[in-house]
C-alpha cells in the first residue's frame, strides 16, 4: 500500500509606494500612494489573493483633497471541476472639495460568492 502526496505552495508578495506631481500655470496636482499585493497557494486546490492601496490626491486650484483606502481579498476553493470563491471589497474614501466647505465620507462594501465550473471539450 502506497501513499502519495504531492503538492506546490506558492507565495507572491508585491510592495509599490510612489508620487507624481502634474505642474502647470494655472497649479499643481500631487498624488501619493502606497500599496502591496500577495498571492498565496498552500495547496493545489486552494488560493488567496489580497492587495490594499492608500492614496492622497491634492489640487492647488480647486483645492481638492481627496484620500482613500481600499483592499480586496479573495478565497478560491476547487473540488472536482468547480471552483467555489468569496469575495470582499472595502473602500473607505475623504473627499475635501475646498478647505471652507465640510468634507464627504463614503464607505463602500462588496461581498460576492461565487461558483463555476470548467468545461472542457475536444477539438
Amino acid at each position: 500500500r502506497y501513499i502519495s502526496v504531492t503538492g506546490v505552495q506558492t507565495c507572491a508578495l508585491t510592495i509599490s509606494a510612489g508620487n507624481f506631481d502634474s505642474v502647470a500655470t494655472v497649479g499643481t496636482d500631487r498624488t501619493r500612494y502606497w500599496g502591496g499585493a500577495l498571492e498565496f497557494t498552500p495547496s493545489t486546490s486552494f488560493h488567496l489573493t489580497g492587495w490594499l492601496r492608500r492614496d492622497h490626491i491634492t489640487a492647488t486650484q480647486t483645492g481638492l483633497d481627496q484620500r482613500t483606502f481600499a483592499w480586496f481579498g479573495l478565497g478560491e476553493y476547487r473540488i472536482r471541476d468547480f471552483t467555489l470563491g468569496l469575495e470582499y471589497r472595502n473602500t473607505n474614501q475623504l473627499l475635501q472639495a475646498s478647505p471652507g466647505i465640510a468634507g464627504y465620507a463614503f464607505e463602500g462594501r462588496q461581498l460576492l460568492f461565487r461558483v463555476s465550473r470548467k468545461v472542457s471539450m475536444a477539438l
